[in-house]
């Protein structure tokens, strides 16, 4: 499945802006690690570092048959049907096994009580869920009905969610991901410092572990946990204040790679299944740890192929510096 996964993450998406196109095949946009962590019986997990324009909006529309059409023309969009239904049937052949896919996206609490309706946060998750019937659960606008209902309420009858709160939905109608963990990221969290003992750490090592829990053996988070651009650091062109924004964005990512590893270290402890022969489990684990890179120059980095790659650079160090892999 991890494999799979992996193809479709680097499908090109024709959609993009066509002023800038992200290209997953190019090994300066991704990379991936390789780790054992345990005693006993290790666990592998294959950490696998990538930049999309849009973020994990391109996770979702990675997972949507290419297109086939001429640019520049109003010719009507001929989908790919064959990759659609291998997609699904891979998708339907692991639905009740131990090997799942899952995602991470986020929302702040102002989303929550609109959560599902037009201009949403991760509106294109919701129009993906709607291009396909789901048979094996309920659709998403229903789920998400129904654990607004056990949300507590205020006075004035609007739900109440704080960051670090977080709910699962299930789905069989998206290629290639099972689960969906949304994680609630208070809109002004980048007027403080993100750390290890944050309330949206301790929701996204709970994350973390309940993935592990139910086998969801491969899934896509945003790095590093922020919901939107933030309005409160914007493009700037003074170098004193370029610098400061790249250093906090930088101390971010460490903080969420360090509190990846350490749940990860706890959770290979106790392996859920035996190992081979060899001692390592069955089942190897994928996290993708996805850049959004339409969100660098909104943070104060300045955006171009040559900075990008620079940022990638730091990052992809960073990844293996935390994990130490060889």
């Amino acid at each position: 499945m991890s494999s799979i996964l992996n193809k479709a993450l680097r499908a090109p998406d024709e959609n993009r802006n066509e002023s800038r196109t992200t290209t997953l095949e190019d090994a300066e946009y991704s990379e991936s690690f390789t780790i054992l962590l345990g005693t006993q019986v290790q666990t592998m997990y294959n950490l696998r570092l990538v930049v999309l324009t849009h973020g994990m909006e391109d996770v979702f529309r990675s997972f949507a048959p290419a297109p086939i059409q001429p640019k520049r023309t109003n010719t009507p969009m001929v989908v790919d049907a064959a990759q659609e239904i291998a997609y699904r049937a891979q998708t339907a052949s692991a639905l009740y096994t131990n090997d799942l896919c899952g995602a991470v996206v986020l929302l702040t609490p102002g989303d929550f009580a609109k959560y599902g309706r037009e201009k949403t946060a991760n509106r294109v998750l919701f129009e993906r869920c709607k291009k396909s019937t789901e048979f094996h659960f309920e659709d998403l606008e229903t789920q998400i009905k129904k654990i607004k209902s056990r949300v507590p309420k205020d006075e004035n009858g609007n739900p109440i969610v704080y960051e670090g709160d977080f709910f699962i939905t299930k789905h069989s109608n998206l290629p290639l991901i099972h689960v969906i963990f949304h994680l609630v990221v208070e809109e002004d969290s980048l007027k403080s410092e993100l750390t290890n003992r944050s309330s949206l750490m301790n929701g996204y090592r709970t994350i973390l572990k309940t993935a592990h829990m139910y086998s969801v053996n491969s899934i896509a988070v945003p790095l590093p946990l922020i919901s939107e651009t933030p309005e409160i650091i914007s493009k700037s062109s003074n170098k004193t204040s370029v610098s400061m924004a790249e250093n906090s964005f930088y101390r971010r990512v460490d903080v969420v790679l360090k509190g990846t590893k350490g749940m990860l270290m706890e959770l290979a402890r106790v392996s859920k299944h035996a190992g081979d022969s060899s001692g390592v489990e069955k089942y190897t684990k994928t996290i993708h740890f996805v850049v959004p890179e339409n969100f660098l120059g909104n943070w104060g980095v300045i955006v171009g192929s040559e900075k990008v790659a620079s940022v990638f650079g730091v990052i992809k160090e960073k990844v293996s510096e935390v994990f130490r892999t060889s």
